[in-house]
């Protein structure tokens, strides 16, 4: 059986904590958000979506999900990436692999998501897509049975490659921009302008950032106005 299925953990308390200093949490809500739906459009090109689950513990995020046809697995709570993936699996053990993809690499291609099966297909039985620094894990896609320990959130890539490595598994690198780029610090927020692909995260930053630069003018507008004397 070569059928996967496609699992997409997704963090509910306190959504992309590092970008606090720049977005409050609703809005850090509403940019996971859009990511998901950007990951979830790479899917449905892919025509993968009827076999897309979604792991969290929030109900409205799986809800959301739902509208588009994918599946949910609710959580009872956070408890890590590694557990949800793990949570994931266990749900879906009819499938031959997991491809393990997180919410928030809105660039996702669906040529991305056919190359890392077509590695599958002709014999890797792990499949390793790193972040652009090299220490996170950014897909993975596992044939089921493979004897294999997740390393999420602790220099995953290459703790994952290494552990492909250590225990002789069939294993392929897969890089692509597009799937390297996540967005997890101020910077990257800026970044994301001179991607080449539009997308719903794109066009709710080029809003979220409007508004935040008309309330900076009006502010520095006022400072420099003359004061009345009293």
């Amino acid at each position: 059986m070569d059928s996967v299925a496609v699992l997409i953990p997704v963090k509910a308390k306190d959504p992309k904590s590092r970008l606090a200093s720049v977005l409050k949490t609703d809005q850090r809500r509403q940019l996971m958000v859009a990511m998901l739906e950007d990951v979830i459009q790479a899917l449905m090109d892919a025509r993968l979506i009827q076999s897309t689950w979604v792991v969290s513990s929030d109900r409205d995020l799986l809800k959301l999900a739902g509208r588009y046809g994918v599946k949910g697995i609710e959580e009872p709570e956070d408890r890590g990436v590694n557990a949800a993936v793990r949570a994931g699996m266990n749900e879906t053990r009819q499938f031959g692999a997991s491809l393990i993809i997180p919410a928030d690499i809105p660039f996702l291609d669906a040529k991305d998501i056919r190359n890392v099966i077509t590695l599958y297909r002709l014999g890797a039985s792990v499949v390793v897509s790193p972040s652009e620094a090299l220490d996170g894990t950014n897909l993975l896609l596992l044939e089921r049975g493979t004897p294999f320990r997740l390393h999420y959130d602790d220099d995953s890539f290459k703790k994952h490659m290494g552990e492909a490595v250590e225990r002789g598994i069939p294993a392929s690198m897969y890089y692509s921009q597009s799937v390297a780029f996540d967005i997890d610090s101020s910077r990257d927020l800026y970044r994301v302008f001179k991607m080449t692909k539009r997308c719903s995260t794109m066009t709710f930053l080029a809003r979220v950032m409007r508004k935040s630069r008309m309330k900076q003018t009006m502010q520095e507008d006022e400072n420099q106005r003359p004061r009345r004397k009293l």
